[in-house]
């Protein structure tokens, strides 16, 4: 990749968006998802057009398939309602995980005998170790160096419009006592042949939203004693949005070894429609307030935002407001609608992809400076896989 390429300036493309451009007819310019499954479409046609994506905002094609592939889920013959498995583009030495919603009207194809990637029978790519993605207890990033730990059981979470239901029987098993989490590190460590946890460099707890304050704080103190038993010395992060006292940011900071926070936004509009009510009851203030409270407390933070809910405007304004509050890159998750009502959910425009790589501009821009970047092992669904603002992405991908 060419780390001269420069990204493109916002203030046409921004306008466009704010009139109401994303919403007017197709043009040679522009992409529709939904377009691309119609009959007339050909695969030529719909690569064709990615490929003109790419170099009309100058980001690399690899990474215009990855957000096309992310916004549009996968058809497949799979029994499965969502899948994930790790992708290996054609013509990239690098490979990366995916977790997709199946949708029949999806241009790309995943077949269950040939494990290959496909738009309408070209192979982009081949699709390995396909399974079905539920909430599970656990799942590795970062060469198996990142523990994401959903101990609280994520399908108890309820009430966001844009979320994935799944509850199966591995699901169901919480770890919130002292035994059931020795039990689950013991069983761990035998899998991966450790004897310890000191090759952690980071647990992320997604806790699955307790049913309080004090229920979130007394899990993270557990997660850090025990885990703390088996020599672990890495980073405790935080992934949701229910610790909002001082109290709370205190104890964490007497109590925590290296303590980090991604406090869960998601949105900007419409949060008493999109979110459940505990989420919905953090202001955009209120966000900043905690934000400062991690700071304060040196707690290192940032927040979780998904691209498709808010027009480009909102984002723009949103995050000119959280400036200077997150010392580190947000994590900025594309939406992916699992049921067709979902869809509805989008703001007018995010069913093209033009929507998304406008929206990757305007981050670039307003980072434009800072000493953060996105690590491509912390976000499946991300809105950069090989570039970020001309320069080259090396961190590792899974």
């Amino acid at each position: 990749m060419n780390a001269a390429i420069k990204t493109v300036k916002l203030p046409q493309l921004l306008e466009k968006s704010a009139k109401g451009a994303l919403r007017s007819t197709k043009t040679e310019d522009s992409f529709s998802p939904t377009e691309a499954n119609l009959p007339k479409k050909s695969h030529e046609s719909f690569i064709c057009e990615l490929k003109n994506l790419a170099k009309k905002f100058r980001v690399p094609q690899e990474d215009v398939i990855l957000i096309a592939i992310n916004s549009n889920g996968a058809n497949t013959d799979l029994p499965h309602d969502r899948i994930r498995f790790k992708l290996a583009l054609n013509g990239t030495d690098k490979t990366f995980y995916l977790g997709l919603p199946k949708k029949p009207t999806s241009p790309f194809y995943i077949s269950a005998n040939e494990i290959a990637l496909s738009v309408d029978g070209t192979n982009i790519g081949t699709a390995l170790e396909v399974e079905n993605d539920t909430c599970d207890a656990i799942y590795l990033r970062r060469g198996r160096t990142v523990l994401n730990l959903n101990s609280n059981s994520r399908s108890r979470c309820k009430g966001c419009a844009f979320c994935f239901d799944s509850q199966t029987p591995l699901d169901n098993k919480r770890l919130t006592a002292h035994d059931a989490m020795e039990e689950f590190i013991e069983t761990f460590l035998k899998k991966e042949a450790k004897s310890d946890l000191a090759h952690l460099y980071q647990v992320a707890l997604v806790t699955g939203c307790f049913g309080s304050e004090e229920a979130t704080l007394r899990h993270i103190l557990l997660v850090q004693d025990v885990f703390t038993k088996y020599k672990f010395r890495g980073e405790l992060l935080y992934f949701g949005s229910q610790l909002r006292s001082k109290d709370s940011f205190k104890k964490i900071k007497d109590n925590i070894q290296n303590p980090a926070l991604v406090l869960s936004i998601e949105c900007f509009d419409r949060r008493n429609v999109l979110l459940n009510k505990l989420k919905s009851s953090l202001t955009l203030d209120g966000a900043i307030n905690l934000l400062s409270l991690a700071a304060d407390n040196g707690i290192s933070a940032t927040v979780s935002y998904i691209v498709g809910l808010d027009s480009h405007v909102s984002i723009k304004a949103g995050f000119e407001k959280l400036d200077g509050y997150f010392d580190r890159f947000p994590i900025l998750n594309i939406f992916q609608p699992h049921k067709s009502d979902q869809e509805l959910l989008r703001v007018p425009g995010a069913e093209r992809l033009e929507y998304y790589l406008i929206a990757r501009a305007i981050f670039e821009e307003l980072f434009a400076g800072k000493q953060i970047k996105p690590r491509t092992w912390e976000n499946y669904r991300s809105l950069w896989y090989f570039e970020y603002a001309g320069e080259n992405l090396n961190e590792q991908t899974i």
